[in-house]
């Protein structure tokens, strides 16, 4: 593979697919994209590169046709599995489709090719199920489960806490600094997707928790991270994501995890009678459709429900 200096220099509108997709995710670092959405273009457009390549079907963009693309999902659909054996959801061909689409769109426009392939391809169908999320009684389940014995405990019990009352994504949780925090004025300024700043407002009792989570939890030099483990480092995601679950399983609620955590705010949210151009900015949204999804997944009945401002303050 040639340097990304030589790539960028020397790729045109007849560039191979492999540096078409480095220049693309090059550029997505270059706006400011989080490494998790660099990685899901990276596995998607690979995923495409090797079954155009396994079909002997065309490998330059610029050749490419709808029906290419199409015999792309269809493939996905009726052939492709996950590790378990089992076939792709919906949602994880919608996903393909979202970022083949993205792809070709970012080719035409940027002139490496003189159509978009996708144009006219239609979204797969996904299911519109019911919006998950816990229930007041099974959030107060999961918040008894680490019985915070240890400080590390009582340390996910406050993430926990947090992540209901503001609907943070664990990477924003995670990345929070004691600077961020004002508890005097209630609020946390996070970053999120795309290094998008936005300030967040806490309840009482978040705050109350994260007040006495303070004094447990030290001041290793140098360290200006919220949530830290024992022995004084950034607490990992996926060592959160996994407690987060085991605390889940012990209440009898299933499968937990900070997504369902994040639902469950928009759900309480919206039940509580929160209006959905304040939820957009809670949730870090950028368009205000995303956020009129979570509205249109909830029971009619539920949306006469009693008004709140903070999910965790009405327990």
């Amino acid at each position: 593979m040639p340097s990304l200096t030589t790539l960028l220099l020397g790729t045109t509108p007849s560039a191979s697919l492999d540096a078409a997709i480095e220049v693309f995710l090059f550029r997505c670092d270059a706006e400011g994209l989080s490494p998790a959405t660099h990685r899901f273009y990276r596995q998607q457009l690979d995923t495409l590169r090797r079954f155009l390549t396994e079909h002997n079907l065309p490998t330059a963009p610029d050749a490419w046709t709808p029906d290419h693309l199409r015999a792309y999902l269809l493939h996905l659909r009726q052939e492709k599995r996950t590790p378990s054996g089992k076939p792709l959801s919906p949602f994880s061909i919608a996903a393909a489709y979202r970022a083949v689409s993205a792809f070709a769109r970012w080719l035409h426009r940027e002139g490496y090719t003189s159509h978009n392939a996708a144009q006219g391809l239609a979204a797969p169908r996904t299911p519109k199920p019911h919006i998950p999320g816990l229930s007041g009684p099974e959030i107060e389940r999961l918040l008894a489960a680490p019985n915070a014995r240890t400080d590390a405990r009582y340390r996910d019990r406050v993430a926990i806490t947090v992540l209901v009352d503001t609907g943070l994504r664990l990477s924003e949780l995670l990345g929070i600094t004691l600077a961020d925090l004002n508890l005097r004025e209630g609020t946390v300024r996070v970053w999120g997707k795309g290094r998008k700043q936005r300030v967040v407002g806490i309840g009482l009792r978040s705050r109350r928790a994260l007040a006495h989570y303070l004094t447990i939890r030290g001041n290793p030099a140098g360290q200006p991270l919220l949530f830290l483990t024992q022995s004084g480092e950034a607490l990992k995601p996926r060592h959160l994501q996994q407690r987060i679950a085991a605390y889940g399983k012990k209440a009898g609620l299933g499968r937990v995890h900070p997504h369902l955590l994040r639902r469950t705010f928009a759900r309480h949210w919206l039940v509580n009678g929160g209006g959905i151009v304040h939820l957009k900015a809670a949730l870090g949204h950028t368009t205000l459709a995303q956020s009129e999804y979570y509205a249109s997944l909830l029971d009619a009945d539920l949306l006469t429900a009693a008004r709140s401002a903070s999910p965790m303050d009405r327990l």
